[in-house]
C-alpha cells in the first residue's frame, strides 16, 4: 500500500466512522473562541450565552441535567424536531419554546481551539465528539439536512434524514428579563 493510499484510508477511517472516545485536545496557538466568562451557567440546567442572547440546554438530549451525566441519545432528523416539541409540552427550566438550533447557532458554541469535542467542556460538560442535528434542511435536496460535527468542528449535510445524530436544544432570550445575566 502506497503512502498516499494509507493517508486516504486513515482520513476516511477518522472522518466517517463513529468517533471513538478520545480526550479533548486544544491548541495553545489558536485563540479561544468561546471563553468561559462569555457564558452564565445557571442552576436549572441551562447556559446563557451573553454574547448572542441565546439560552442553551447545557446537556445533550438524553443526558441528566446534573453534570450532563449518562449517554446522549441519537435521533433521526424528524425525531430531533419532535423531541423539541415534546420538551415544550411540559417545559424545561420554565420555558416552552425550545427548538433545534440552526447551523449558525451551533457554530457559535464551537470552540475552534479544540477537537474531540470542539466545545468548551467547562460550559457544556460531557458533550459527545459526534454529529448534532441542525434545524435546517439542505436547500437543493430537502430530504437532506445539515448537521454540525463536534469532533472536528465542521458542518455538512446528511445523505439520509434517517441517520441518527445528537441534539442540543436552544431558545432565544434577547428580550426576556429572566435570561439576563
Amino acid at each position: 500500500m502506497s503512502y498516499t493510499t494509507r493517508g486516504v484510508v486513515l482520513f476516511c477511517t477518522t472522518m466517517f466512522l463513529p468517533t471513538l472516545s478520545v480526550a479533548q485536545t486544544c491548541s495553545t496557538t489558536i485563540a479561544a473562541t468561546t471563553l468561559t466568562n462569555r457564558f452564565k451557567i445557571k442552576t436549572n440546567g441551562t447556559v446563557l450565552d451573553t454574547q448572542t442572547g441565546r439560552l442553551w440546554k447545557q446537556c445533550s438530549e438524553g443526558q441528566s441535567s446534573t453534570g450532563c451525566t449518562g449517554s446522549s441519545v441519537q435521533y433521526t432528523r424528524q425525531q430531533a424536531l419532535e423531541i423539541a416539541q415534546s420538551v415544550n409540552k411540559t417545559g424545561f427550566a420554565g420555558y416552552k419554546d425550545w427548538r433545534v438550533p440552526t447551523i449558525k447557532e451551533l457554530a457559535s458554541i464551537m470552540e475552534r481551539q479544540c477537537i474531540f469535542p470542539t466545545i468548551n467542556l467547562s460550559v457544556f460538560p460531557n458533550t459527545p465528539s459526534d454529529l448534532f442535528w441542525t434545524s435546517e434542511p439542505y436547500a437543493k435536496y430537502t430530504y437532506r439536512a445539515w448537521y454540525s460535527n463536534f469532533a472536528y468542528g465542521y458542518h455538512s449535510y446528511t445523505l439520509n434524514e434517517n441517520s441518527r445524530y445528537n441534539v442540543r436544544l436552544v431558545r432565544n432570550c434577547l428580550h426576556t428579563a429572566e435570561c439576563t445575566p
